[in-house]
């Protein structure tokens, strides 16, 4: 796991609210038409919580907050999980250079 830090940068960092506001987006998607499932543990959900948290506070352990989510919604997927961290990692390193099969950044 990794320590982000919200990008000082402000292109990126613009890029980074604007992605944070679009899988806000695809979460209300998945509410509004897979109402059984809780979207908070999907690709999408993890991506807007991290990212939102980050925005939020700065600076995150996405280990750390792993544990949170576990402790507040029982479980964790952590192959999404990690993925939506390794996800942005590379948008605030890198602008989005290794991120691949998405809408891009």
């Amino acid at each position: 796991m990794v320590v982000l830090i919200k990008p000082e940068n402000k292109k990126i960092l613009s890029a980074l609210e604007s992605k944070v506001h679009e899988y806000q987006g695809r979460v209300r998607n998945l509410k509004e038409n897979m109402p059984y499932m809780d979207p908070f543990h999907s690709d999408a959900g993890y991506k807007s919580y991290i990212g939102t948290k980050l925005l939020k506070h700065g600076k995150i352990d996405t280990e750390k907050l792993s544990w949170e989510i576990t402790d507040k919604k029982g479980e964790i997927y952590k192959d999404l999980y990690d993925n939506a961290a390794r996800v942005l990692e590379d948008y605030i390193k890198t602008g989005g250079k290794y991120a691949t099969g998405g809408t891009g950044f």
